[in-house]
């Protein structure tokens, strides 16, 4: 694996994507405060969420059953020069930690409901009164659906790799781009799907009925998906239009970013 020095991994994780994985990381940021003791339940491989926030001096841990991304994400940490140890593959309910801040990122729509249930109990239970829950899911009825339908199910992955579209679209963009693209590492080897399908209202109303009081919540971006990330990857313009989208109209947007504390 190539070695990159943690200020180049810094700067390529500020570069905005389809998926609006700037603006979330950013969000995130903006709940947390310097001493908190954090934790991202269902990391993969950290590289997405737990890598940049320990690299910015975060006291975070990430943990993940999946042990196949929990090993590649310790050989991206190491290729960044980051604490492998800051990375777990053990089940929350089998760890000590009591941390601060919970985050719960691109999770809750993989999980059966009484998993998600037992899951938000025991992170109640564990986090102080206030302690703040960061959740993200996608909009199960919104545009990421909807592309990932035609990607995987119409045929459309098999397309772009046929006619080499991506390969034709990175040439072009090249010319024009004066930032790098995001560095491409995996964010998880599990192969789960969507069993769960979120509103903005019904996110809201399950972290409201497990125990926790939602205090924000608004949009990721309005278009999200493997068609929107091969045309406007590493447009910089486009991609600030689509998340400035996802605040304006939250309800639409293909994903939702709500932040919930505990209270008792």
């Amino acid at each position: 694996m190539q070695r990159n020095s943690a200020s180049q991994f810094a700067g390529a994780a500020e570069i905005e994507d389809a998926y609006g994985h700037r603006k979330r990381l950013r969000w995130i940021r903006s709940h947390l405060l310097a001493d908190d003791r954090i934790i991202e339940i269902g990391c993969g491989t950290g590289f997405m969420l737990c890598l940049p926030l320990a690299l910015e001096g975060y006291d975070v841990t990430g943990i993940d059953l999946d042990v196949t991304s929990i090993e590649e994400g310790k050989r991206i940490f190491e290729s960044i020069g980051a604490d492998q140890s800051r990375l777990r593959a053990v089940d929350f309910s089998e760890t000590d930690i009591h941390p601060d801040v919970s985050i719960v990122s691109e999770v809750l729509e993989h999980l059966e409901g009484d998993r998600i249930k037992d899951l938000l109990e025991t992170i109640r239970k564990r986090m102080p009164k206030h302690g703040r829950l960061l959740v993200t899911v996608p909009n199960g009825f919104g545009w990421f659906e909807f592309e990932s339908f035609l990607w995987n199910r119409v045929g459309l992955e098999w397309l772009a790799r046929k006619l080499r579209v991506q390969r034709a679209l990175d040439a072009l963009k090249t010319r024009w781009l004066t930032r790098p693209f995001r560095y491409s590492y995996p964010s998880t080897f599990s192969d789960s799907g969507h069993i769960q399908r979120f509103t903005l209202r019904s996110i809201q109303r399950l972290l409201n009925d497990s125990g926790f009081e939602v205090f924000e919540a608004t949009g990721t971006v309005m278009f999200a998906g493997p068609v929107s990330n091969l045309v406007f990857r590493g447009l910089e313009g486009p991609l600030a239009f689509n998340a400035r989208l996802g605040s304006r109209f939250p309800k639409l947007a293909a994903g939702f970013l709500v932040a919930a504390r505990t209270v008792s």
